[in-house]
């Protein structure tokens, strides 16, 4: 008889679940990687643009330029803080993710300890049943009732194949 794990399909429920729970990690990791890029991304056009900015003074820029530049810089500002409080609620998606993905990999890695358990159960009871087997055809041979015929008469008959002597009076001639 094979062995059966009565709460597989729970089983593979729980390893689909934590499946999906990785995957849902994977994808808010690439989204905070991203939002991330984007700061870095606006923070090196700053800087390109300080750069340019610094150039154009030196060079004469009109104020009006230099006007357009601060109301640039106060715009570039506030994306660089829309983007890092975007990454800051992303990074707690992630960790609150981490926490269900963790979960889900502690009730798997519960069911699968129960069934590996159960399996060693299993294969100790089949062990011992297979022993059992041995034992009662070993015994099924060595009994009276399963000789031969001819042998069987003989147990029948203890004279019939025994020495005249007994065993136990073997060496004590009296």
């Amino acid at each position: 008889m094979p062995f059966r794990f009565s709460l597989d399909g729970l089983l593979r429920f729980r390893q689909s679940q934590e499946r999906r729970e990785e995957l849902l990690l994977g994808s808010l990791n690439h989204s905070a990687a991203e939002l991330r890029e984007q700061r870095s991304r606006l923070v090196e056009w700053v800087r390109g643009e300080q750069g340019r900015r610094l150039r154009s003074l030196a060079a004469g820029a009109a104020a009006s330029e230099l006007q357009f530049d601060v109301l640039c810089d106060a715009q570039a500002e506030l994306q660089r803080q829309e983007l890092e409080t975007r990454i800051r609620q992303a990074e707690e998606r992630v960790e609150a993710q981490r926490g269900v993905l963790i979960g889900a990999r502690r009730q798997r890695q519960l069911l699968e300890n129960l069934r590996e358990r159960q399996f060693l159960s299993f294969r100790v009871e089949q062990a011992r049943r297979e022993q059992r087997r041995l034992d009662e055809l070993f015994l099924l041979q060595r009994s009276p009732a399963r000789v031969c015929p001819e042998r069987r008469a003989r147990f029948a008959h203890p004279d019939s194949h025994f020495p005249r002597k007994s065993f136990f009076l073997i060496g004590k001639q009296t």
